[in-house]
């Protein structure tokens, strides 16, 4: 086994590994985001003038704010909640009042990071894909020119090749071989 061949199979085994766990990744965000409770505008003003949020996180967009957060009754519970541009300083008001812990981060669109991420498993299928298909082209680039070329060689040897010897003299016309 040559070092391209090991290479390209510690690559293939990375990549399994790397798609597995990119996988998993996905589903278990998948199932931590189901287990989350999301509570109508008129539901979450009411907990929160309850006293029953702990903590919010503020995620700004253009349009809307989401806010994700942990109820203090019961514990552990958490929520997710879109609320309209408009009525975020009611909210931020009301959460202020109760003493509620707030964060604020602004959601970024078009982070090239991201992008690169989500488009990784993608970029890699497609380069193993060309990889074995090139590989595919090589060798039957191989068996196709290793036939003419042994053939040619052995015409070279033999001095049949343009009428002509080992030693570059013609050999001549036999009568009647025209």
């Amino acid at each position: 086994m040559n070092s391209s061949s090991t290479a390209k199979t510690i690559l293939f085994w990375i990549s399994i590994v790397f798609l597995g766990v990119m996988l998993w990744k996905l589903v278990s965000t998948n199932a931590s985001q189901a287990r989350e409770d999301e509570p109508s505008y008129s539901l979450l003003m009411a907990k929160i003038d309850a006293g029953e949020i702990k903590e919010v996180t503020m995620y700004l967009s253009p349009n809307s704010y989401e806010l994700k957060g942990e109820y203090s009754k019961p514990q552990n519970q958490k929520f997710r909640a879109i609320i309209a541009k408009e009525n975020s300083p009611e909210v931020t008001k009301a959460l202020r009042d109760k003493a509620v812990q707030v964060k604020v981060q602004e959601v970024r669109s078009g982070d090239w990071v991201l992008i690169l991420l989500n488009a990784a498993p993608l970029i890699l299928l497609v380069g193993l894909v060309l990889d074995a298909a090139d590989a595919i082209r090589r060798k039957q680039g191989i068996e196709l020119w290793q036939v003419p070329r042994a053939v040619a060689f052995r015409a070279a040897e033999e001095g049949h090749v343009q009428g002509r010897r080992r030693d570059g003299r013609g050999q001549g016309r036999a009568a009647g071989n025209y």
